[in-house]
């Protein structure tokens, strides 16, 4: 869902204005401010005579890969003419344009093939060394400036029409995740308590001034080069509100409670040292007592139920006494309101131990976000989910301790996500793969692993993800991929991973003999969402059906080295330290 402010309602004015004239459009700005989002949303948008092909660019992007995967949607017309199928028109959509290797002599290759098309209309057969005119084709594409090679050719560069994307300001940000939000708790089929719709504007200022605090406080360094938090965790924040529905939260401390919850998974699993913890903990308190001065008590006698809410909106604080909660219960016969201050229910209420709320907290048949009851609750809940699993696969010896147990929930919840992935980190023996299989199992899911041999090069890892895609995708199996540390004997494998991270499409995955088969395999299903099943339209179709069951948990050691050449995975997952 894109909810659009001012600046992005600027910015698609001229990307329509620019596409529809054919000229080549550029969005530069740091990761997470909304680029490819919006980008992507236009190109979702467009009518039936267009279509689309995704271009992730990385590290290791050459122009001979690059060309192959421009060509794949082409097809020869007369003489030495090449265009998309019919009268179609096709969009390139370059991502992180700036991300492949510059040569020794300054050179980017992939740059410069796109040049010379831009430049002359026409790139050579790298075969039979002949022109191949392009016709009907333009670009539109995205660039970080703060990654990769930082800038891009000039010569390359003067074709587009750059535009500078900035962070949204706090107005938009406000607006963005309070539509969200409030549309949430107002949906009639989640069915929630009126009174919970107050909250919306408290919970949203608290979460937008707890991601400025932890981004001025949490700053990256050598050590801590993966404190990196953008508007990707904001949005992480508000999809973990999404799980609730009025059958799960009740009450406004309920909500409030799975707000810090959501902030702690968000903020406090990616920090690496105890004291940033702490930091993180007084942090969420002091925005807590700043936003909302607490907002729920609640009496209950035979005759006598007593709702309170105190919330800080400003300068000026003001009671919010919520009358309509207390008529709509039956057993009210008498209203007192008492206000209360964050300080009588610190560690009692708002910030009692445990908070974790996770999919299974009532039993594994019962897939709904609620709060744990206790720890002995939970460790009966998953040795009964850990008996199960050994009797149905090789029996795991895995000792359920709090951490343990802790990470199991937060493992579920990232596999509950659409298109969740999360990055485990720990010692060896630590138990990060039992524990990731064991939150798959939970969740329903199968766990595919790869088998690594002697000989195992990339072009076996292409062939095991291309089965992955097919089993996820045409035999609709929900599927974990788990790889660990073993399994990356090469840094390019990581590139493949970032690609399937970063877009959910690995260009030039499937040999062109079973491309026409995914095709047929998902031509109906096209045709019943209304789009014309033409190649380059199933094509498409089809990763994007493949990604939305796998899920990747991926665990190294050294995590720098996901930095060097592909920065999407530590960007985007959501970091674990096991052990």
């Amino acid at each position: 869902m894109m909810v659009h402010t001012s600046e992005t309602v600027r910015l698609k004015f001229f990307i329509d204005l620019l596409m529809h004239k054919r000229h080549p459009v550029m969005l530069v700005g740091t990761s997470g401010c909304g680029k490819s989002a919006l980008l992507n949303e236009k190109l979702n948008s467009l009518s039936e005579e267009y279509a689309v092909c995704n271009v992730p660019f990385n590290y290791y992007t050459t122009s001979e890969l690059l060309q192959r995967v421009l060509e794949r949607p082409l097809e020869k017309k007369a003489g030495k003419n090449y265009a998309p199928p019919g009268n179609k028109k096709l969009v390139y959509f370059i991502d992180d344009i700036n991300m492949p290797m510059v040569d020794q002599y300054g050179t980017v290759q992939p740059h410069t093939l796109i040049r010379q098309h831009m430049d002359y209309g026409h790139w050579y057969d790298r075969t039979k060394h002949t022109l191949k005119d392009i016709h009907n084709v333009q670009y539109v594409a995205a660039m970080n400036p703060t990654a990769g090679s930082f800038t891009i050719n000039p010569r390359l560069q003067r074709h587009f029409n750059v535009f500078a994307v900035s962070f949204p300001c706090m107005e938009s940000l406000n607006l963005i995740y309070s539509s969200l939000l409030d549309q949430h708790l107002k949906s009639s089929s989640m069915k929630f308590n009126p009174t919970l719709t107050r909250m919306t504007e408290p919970m949203v200022q608290a979460a937008l001034q707890l991601h400025q605090k932890v981004a001025a406080t949490f700053m990256p360094t050598a050590t801590k080069f993966h404190y990196i938090f953008n508007l990707r965790d904001l949005t992480n924040i508000f999809q973990g509100l999404l799980f609730c529905t009025g059958e799960t939260v009740k009450a406004p401390i309920e909500l409030l409670r799975c707000w810090l919850h959501e902030t702690q998974r968000v903020y406090g699993d990616r920090l690496l040292e105890e004291k940033d913890l702490e930091m993180l903990t007084k942090l969420q308190v002091d925005v807590t007592k700043k936003i909302f001065e607490i907002f729920l008590h609640l009496r209950r006698t035979r005759q006598q139920m007593v709702f309170a809410l105190l919330c800080n909106t400003g300068k000026n604080v003001k009671y919010d006494i919520h009358l309509q909660a207390a008529a709509e219960t039956p057993c009210c016969t008498k209203h007192v309101f008492t206000p209360l201050t964050l300080q009588e229910l610190d560690e009692t209420e708002v910030m009692a131990k445990p908070n974790v709320f996770c999919h299974f907290a009532r039993g594994i048949g019962e897939p709904r976000y609620l709060p744990i009851k206790s720890w002995v609750d939970l460790n009966a809940i998953l040795q009964d989910a850990l008996t199960t699993y050994n009797e149905l696969n090789a029996a795991m010896n895995l000792v359920l301790f709090e951490d343990a147990m802790a990470h199991v929930c937060r493992i579920n919840r990232i596999l509950e996500c659409p298109r969740g992935n999360a990055l485990l980190v720990g010692v060896g023996g630590s138990g990060k793969q039992s524990l990731a299989r064991l939150a798959a199992f939970i969740s329903g899911l199968e766990v595919f692993q790869i088998t690594l041999t002697k000989e195992y090069s990339i072009q076996e890892l292409r062939s095991d993800l291309a089965n992955l895609y097919v089993r996820a995708g045409l035999k609709n199996l929900g599927t974990v991929f788990l790889m660990t540390d073993a399994h990356v004997p090469d840094e390019k494998f990581l590139v493949l991973i970032n690609d399937l991270l970063a877009s959910g499409e690995i260009p030039d995955l499937f040999p062109e003999d079973e491309v026409e088969n995914i095709v047929s395999s998902v031509r109906n299903e096209v045709r019943e969402g209304k789009r014309e099943s033409s190649r380059v339209e199933s094509l498409r179709h089809s990763p994007n059906k493949v990604l939305a069951p796998p899920y990747e948990a991926f665990h190294h050691h050294e995590l720098a080295i996901a930095v060097n050449s592909a920065s999407g995975p530590v960007i985007t997952l959501p970091i674990f330290w096991v052990g």
